[in-house]
């Protein structure tokens, strides 16, 4: 189990690596990172809006429990961990409750952000510092919201 005061700390701690590396023209590392960043954001916010008190399950016997003990409808909405847990930035959007206010408050940063995937750490020749700072900025402004 990853819990929530983790999620948010790695969170943090991999957008600030992110500028880091942006810093030293380390841009591919930099995307790479950032966007676990806004990953693990979501999966916080996953915690708080299902009520995933003891945090982020890892293991599919830690879900099936919180299946059990759920009061809030968990296994009628989320009916196998794979939907919860993956790197699909759009999925988890919506599972963290936060799709409508962040499409419209920040349509635009999350529109910079949303095609990230980890297959991104295949590509050494992926956008300039230019882009790797507006990619940051973006993800700045989405994690401010989703940690609100």
């Amino acid at each position: 189990m990853i819990t929530k005061p983790n999620l948010k700390e790695i969170a943090v701690s991999k957008l600030a690596d992110a500028k880091l590396l942006c810093k030293y023209n380390r841009t591919a590392s930099s995307l790479y990172l950032v966007g676990y960043s806004v990953e693990l954001a979501l999966k916080f916010k996953i915690c708080k809006i299902l009520k995933l008190d003891k945090g982020f399950p890892e293991t599919k016997s830690e879900f099936e429990s919180y299946i059990q003990l759920s009061d809030n409808d968990l296994g009628n909405e989320i009916k196998d961990l794979k939907e919860i847990r993956n790197h699909n930035l759009q999925k988890l959007l919506y599972y963290s409750g936060q799709e409508f206010a962040i499409k419209a408050e920040l349509l635009n940063e999350w529109t910079n952000i949303s095609y990230w995937n980890p297959e991104l750490r295949y590509n050494l020749k992926i956008g300039d510092k230019k882009f790797n700072e507006l990619i940051i900025k973006s993800v700045e402004k989405n994690l401010t919201l989703i940690f609100k």
